[in-house]
C-alpha cells in the first residue's frame, strides 16, 4: 500500500514538471506528419521564433520574422483580434491594452482554438523549457530582453537538441489547461513558442485523427520544400478540422467522399485563389461568426477585420441548404436558373412539385417572363431571413500584416481604411490590388480608400 503511494506520489511529480517529448510513442510520427519525411534547417529555423509583439508601434500586433509560420501566428491573430475587439473592459482602447490583460486575452486566444478541436481527449500543453546551467539562464535572461528583436541574432538549434529541450504536460480537462496555460503564457513568447503551440494542439486533436483527415491531400503539414503551412493546418488552426477543401460540408466525387468545413466558422477566411477561379470557398467560412477573415495570397497569409458586426451573419441551415442546392443549378455561379429547372430544384429541395403549384410560382417569380429565376427571389419566396439584415454602405475595417517588410515604413501595423459597398450601377474604382480582388469574393463591389497612401499588401 504503501509503495503504491509512492508510485502515484512520483508519478504527480513526474507530470506536475512535465516529461520528455522524446519520450512519447507518438513523438516521431507527429515530427513526420508536421514536417514530412526529413526536415531542413533553414525552414526549422524560419519556425522557431515566438508569440513576439510589437511593443513600440502597435502593441497587440504579433511580428512574423520571415516567411513560414503564418498559418499560425495569424490564427492566433485572429482570435486575439476576436477576444480585444469585442472586450467591453478593453473598449477603444483594444489597440492598447496592458500587458497582463493582453496576457489574459492571449490565454483565451489559445483556449479558443483548443476549444475548436472538440475533443474529449487528454489535452496536451508543450513548452521549451531549458536547463538551469549557468549558460542557458543568461541565453533565457538575454531571449527576454531582446524578445522583439530578430530572431536571427540568436544562437541557432538543430531540431534533435531543440526536441529535447521540450516538456510536454497532460490535462484531463480545458479548465485544468488554462490555469497551466495562464502562468506559462510567456514562455510562448520565447523562440520556438510557435511550435510548441503547434506541437501541444496537435497532441490534443490526436496524430490518428488527423492523419485520417489529411489522406485526402497526402500532404505534411508544413512544406517540406517552402516552409509554408498547408491549408490543412489553416483549416486546423481556424476550425479544428485538418482538410485541404474549404467548401461547406462534405461532398463525394467520383465515389470518394471529400470533407469540407462543417460549421460556421468562428473566424472566416477569404484567399486569392478564388478570385483566380482555381477554388470557391464556402459560406461557413465566408460568413464567420465575428467579422475578422483570414485572407490568403498563393503564398502568406493576413487578416482583416473590422469592429462592424452587422457584417456577419446567422447560419440558418435551411437557407444555407436552399443556397448550396441552387448552385448546383447554377454551376457558372450566375445567380440565376432556367425558369424550366424550377421543378427539378423545388423537388431536391423537398418543396411541393405539383404542376399547377409549379407554373404559379414560375409566373410569380419570373413575372417579366425571362425564363430565368433569380436566386434572390427564389430564397425570398421559400427561405425568407428571420431577420433583415442590414449591412452599412460604409464601415471601418484593418488589415494586418505579420512581415515588417510587407508595412510601411517596415513597421507591423494595424492599416485602416473606409469600406464602401457600391451599387452594381455605379462606376467602380479603376484602382486593382490583390487585396481587392479577394475581398470581392466576398464583397463584389467593394471599395476602399486606405488612410495611407501605400495599399496593404497580402504578401
Amino acid at each position: 500500500m504503501e509503495s503504491s503511494r509512492e508510485n502515484l506520489h512520483h508519478e504527480n511529480d513526474k507530470l506536475a514538471s512535465g516529461i520528455d517529448f522524446n519520450s512519447l510513442s507518438e513523438s516521431k510520427d507527429l515530427t513526420t506528419l508536421i514536417w514530412g519525411n526529413s526536415i531542413k534547417q533553414d525552414i526549422f529555423e524560419r519556425w522557431s521564433q515566438g508569440l513576439i509583439f510589437n511593443n513600440k508601434k502597435e502593441p497587440t500586433a504579433l511580428l512574423q520574422y520571415s516567411g513560414g509560420p503564418c498559418a499560425v501566428i495569424t490564427a492566433v491573430q485572429a482570435y486575439l483580434l476576436k477576444e480585444l475587439i469585442f472586450c467591453t473592459k478593453c473598449g477603444d482602447n483594444w489597440r492598447n491594452t496592458e500587458k497582463d490583460e493582453l496576457n489574459k486575452h492571449l490565454t483565451d486566444s489559445l483556449l479558443s482554438i483548443y476549444i475548436n478541436l472538440s475533443t474529449e481527449k487528454t489535452k496536451y500543453l508543450l513548452f521549451y523549457e531549458l536547463e538551469e546551467t549557468n549558460q542557458d539562464i543568461e541565453l533565457n535572461k538575454e531571449s527576454k530582453s531582446n524578445v522583439t528583436e530578430s530572431s536571427s541574432k540568436r544562437a541557432k538549434l538543430d531540431y534533435d537538441a531543440f526536441i529535447g529541450k521540450i516538456k510536454v504536460y497532460k490535462f484531463s480537462t480545458l479548465n485544468e489547461l488554462k490555469e497551466k496555460l495562464a502562468v506559462k503564457i510567456d514562455n510562448y513568447k520565447l523562440d520556438y513558442g510557435v511550435l510548441c503551440i503547434l506541437y501541444s494542439l496537435i497532441l490534443t486533436k490526436g496524430l490518428d485523427e488527423i492523419e485520417r483527415e489529411l489522406e485526402e491531400s497526402g500532404e505534411s503539414l508544413i512544406d517540406p520544400l517552402h516552409g509554408h503551412g498547408s491549408q490543412c493546418l489553416t483549416n486546423l488552426m481556424l476550425c479544428g478540422i485538418a482538410t485541404s477543401n474549404v467548401f461547406d460540408g462534405d461532398k463525394s466525387l467520383e465515389g470518394l467522399s471529400l470533407k469540407g468545413i462543417p460549421n460556421q466558422s468562428s473566424i472566416g477566411f477569404l484567399t486569392i485563389m478564388e478570385y483566380l477561379r482555381y477554388c470557391e470557398v464556402g459560406w461557413n467560412l465566408k460568413n464567420p461568426k465575428y467579422p475578422i477573415w483570414i485572407l490568403a495570397s498563393e503564398t502568406h497569409l493576413t487578416v482583416f477585420f473590422s469592429k462592424e458586426t452587422s457584417l456577419v451573419q446567422k447560419n440558418e441551415s435551411s437557407r444555407q441548404t436552399a443556397i448550396q442546392k441552387f448552385k448546383s443549378f447554377d454551376p457558372d455561379d450566375n445567380g440565376f436558373v432556367k425558369s424550366e429547372d424550377l421543378e427539378g430544384l423545388m423537388a431536391s429541395l423537398d418543396l411541393l412539385t405539383e404542376k399547377e403549384y409549379v407554373d404559379c410560382i414560375k409566373l410569380q417569380l419570373d413575372a417579366e417572363n425571362l425564363g430565368i429565376i433569380t436566386q434572390t427571389a427564389f430564397l425570398n419566396e421559400f427561405y425568407p431571413e428571420s431577420e433583415q439584415q442590414i449591412i452599412p454602405t460604409d464601415f471601418r475595417v484593418y488589415h494586418y500584416n505579420g512581415l515588417a517588410r510587407s508595412n510601411q515604413e517596415n513597421e507591423v501595423h494595424y492599416s485602416e481604411g473606409k469600406a464602401r459597398l457600391i451599387d452594381f450601377t455605379d462606376q467602380p474604382g479603376l484602382d486593382l490590388n490583390s487585396i481587392k480582388s479577394c475581398l470581392q469574393t466576398k464583397w463584389p463591389t467593394i471599395e476602399i480608400d486606405w488612410i495611407e497612401s501605400r495599399v496593404p499588401s497580402l504578401n
